[in-house]
């Protein structure tokens, strides 16, 4: 069975058409153990881009693909907009008590290690609600419709979806939760799946890492 998940189009949507020379997007392509049963740890980060706008998203769109493909990854979008100033002035101080510390080497991934650090002004904060199932999903979009909580979208995940909203008070949504139905996990600050392709194979009981020679350019870019 082939597993995809591409939601380039959809949150290409969500970006704006024209480029805020101060404001960025961040998208990580990351291996996971849950994938890749050899992998020693839970995750291993491969490589981030920034995207300013909807179409510079697509522009990337191969190269991000690639970039997945190759390490048998899954690419990931953060819908919190960043800040270059306040990622700039974060590197800057990170860079220089790497220096003090006399760990050089950590200052070539200084700003890739700053990027989460910058929120952009006049961009409110966005959370992801994660949903496995469909009476989950239906409870939250009622619930959320009861307390005037707008989902901003609807992201497809492999096993469900990503509901993006504005912060609201969990607790408002607990105090209304009189259902046998598991509560959905609120992500704070967390990314939501822009790209995954796998083909599972049922006799290990895993996803298969394809080969990228032979299959990437078979892939729809």
């Amino acid at each position: 069975m082939k597993a995809l998940v591409d939601n380039f189009d959809l949150i290409a949507s969500l970006l704006p058409e024209k480029a805020d020379k101060d404001t960025f997007w961040v998208i990580r392509v990351i291996k996971r153990k849950k994938d890749n049963p050899d992998l020693e740890k839970n995750s291993k980060f491969i490589k981030s881009y920034t995207v300013q706008s909807g179409s510079e998203l697509i522009e990337l769109k191969g190269k991000i693909i690639e970039c997945a493909a190759k390490n048998g990854a899954r690419a990931y979008f953060n819908p919190n907009a960043r800040s270059w100033r306040k990622v700039a002035l974060a590197t800057l101080k990170r860079t220089a008590e790497y220096i003090a510390s006399e760990d050089y080497k950590s200052v070539m991934v200084a700003a890739d290690r700053c990027l989460d650090e910058g929120a952009a002004k006049d961009h409110k904060k966005i959370w992801v609600i994660d949903l496995d199932e469909q009476k989950q999903e239906e409870v939250t979009k009622s619930i959320l419709k009861r307390m005037s909580v707008p989902v901003i979208a609807e992201v497809p995940t492999l096993h469900g979806k990503h509901l993006l909203t504005h912060p609201f008070n969990p607790n408002d949504m607990w105090d209304l939760w009189h259902y046998d139905v598991e509560r959905p996990e609120i992500k704070k600050n967390n990314p939501s799946l822009l790209y995954f392709n796998r083909i599972w194979d049922d006799d290990q009981d895993g996803f298969l890492i394809e080969n990228y020679e032979t299959n990437y350019e078979n892939l729809n870019l």
